[in-house]
């Protein structure tokens, strides 16, 4: 549920996400059902960066003096 839930954030415009990581998640003393591990952290970070590339209008410089006339 995290990984669907945070890109979700992501593309709709969330600047941040807060995500439990754990090496042994089953091992964790709470939250262990909703940590991540290592590898699907590091896949949620890659598919997230894809997901504000997109999702995120760029901001597009000002028009110059010869442009605006």
């Amino acid at each position: 549920m995290v990984t669907p839930l945070a890109r979700a954030g992501v593309a709709v415009g969330a600047d941040g996400l807060m995500v439990e990581v754990h090496n042994h998640p089953e091992l964790a003393l709470s939250d262990g059902a909703q940590a991540l591990t290592l590898p699907a952290y590091a896949q949620l970070i890659r598919e997230v960066r894809a997901l504000r590339e997109v999702a995120t209008p760029t901001v597009s410089e000002s028009p110059t003096q010869d442009q605006a006339a």
